[in-house]
């Protein structure tokens, strides 16, 4: 049985926005950096940005 927003999310456009693609660089340049506290920050802001921007 296929869950129909999963399905949904899966046909759509796999372009990420500009601001999701920020923050994940964001991250992973404090990851790659041993910057805990940065990476936090980042993983906290693409769950703000989520809810707020991709409901």
């Amino acid at each position: 049985m296929t869950n129909q927003k999963t399905a949904r999310l899966a046909s759509t456009s796999r372009t990420r926005c500009a601001e999701c693609q920020n923050i994940k660089q964001r991250r992973a340049r404090a990851l790659q950096s041993g910057d805990r506290p940065g990476a936090e920050a980042a993983t906290v802001a693409m769950g703000v940005h989520l809810r707020v921007t991709h409901p």
